[in-house]
């Protein structure tokens, strides 16, 4: 895995980082406070899409910091989605699935070409309540100092 990340900052797709506890655990709590704000619709359907999202993102995020590493900022979305395989051992289908949501927001967002559809929301729902938890659980497992 490590290995992985050294060959990712060498290609300088990341870049070293020492994330501190609270860092980890305000990210974590971030995710999952946007889940759950995604979760209840409490704002508009498109925005409740782009919510989701960013808690998958965030969850990433933390568990990218936990491996001592952040990414550079070109194409820092996509580099956090494709570490999850490298940091938390997410699936192909996982990676493949948010890879596409992403690409989805992106036309969304600047060039309107798509709308958000209620199908679309579960479907970010869905994969950011399993990068959550999957990030949640690798923590549980691997890094236990980290949570309450």
């Amino acid at each position: 895995m490590h290995s992985d990340l050294a060959h990712w900052e060498q290609a300088g797709w990341i870049r070293p980082v020492k994330q501190s506890r609270r860092q980890t655990q305000k990210l974590l709590a971030k995710a999952a406070s946007d889940l759950t704000l995604a979760e209840g619709h409490a704002v508009n359907d498109d925005w409740a899409y782009i919510i989701a999202y960013s808690a998958a993102l965030e969850a990433a995020q933390a568990a990218l910091g936990i491996c001592g590493y952040r990414p550079a900022h070109e194409a820092s979305h996509l580099r956090l989605i494709e570490s999850l395989a490298l940091t938390v051992g997410a699936d192909d289908l996982l990676v493949r699935r948010f890879r596409g949501l992403r690409r989805k927001r992106h036309r969304f967002l600047y060039d309107g070409e798509v709308d958000i559809t209620g199908r679309d929301i579960e479907e970010m729902l869905k994969v950011a309540r399993e990068v959550c938890g999957l990030v949640q659980e690798w923590i549980r497992v691997h890094h236990p100092e980290l949570v309450d």
